[in-house]
């Protein structure tokens, strides 16, 4: 099924007056589920509307995956170099939290008791 031209009803005019939006029926191909994705741009095909949202939605959910997993709360910068800092400084903590996590499983010792031997080789003078 191609674009269906809809007009903006009174309930979305706060947001978009007087704006033609296109929706474009896409269906996931591995589980049959059909979701509508809307846009304004009407020289796109829906190949490549559904491709547009596939790589928009991988990055919503790898931006989900910063604030569960390194708990990423807020962005301190919104420039790209801002935002390309803050992830791959997040991505190298995460990696080495899990490495540390990897040779403390090696050892009877423990993951606490790995970190604070860590913190204090880390924190000694160099001799």
């Amino acid at each position: 099924m191609g674009p269906v031209g809809i007009h903006i009803t009174q309930l979305w005019r706060k947001i978009a007056e007087n704006q033609e939006f296109f929706v474009i029926r896409l269906r996931d191909q591995e589980t049959g589920k059909e979701i509508e994705v809307a846009t304004n741009n009407a020289a796109l095909s829906a190949a490549e509307v559904s491709d547009i949202y596939r790589k928009r939605w991988a990055i919503e959910l790898f931006f989900k995956w910063l604030k569960q997993n390194l708990k990423m709360r807020r962005m301190l910068g919104f420039s790209e170099n801002a935002v390309q800092l803050q992830i791959w400084i997040s991505l190298i903590f995460y990696l080495l939290l899990w490495r540390m996590y990897a040779i403390a499983k090696e050892k009877a010792s423990g993951f606490l008791e790995f970190l604070r031997h860590f913190r204090s080789r880390l924190l000694l003078p160099e001799s």
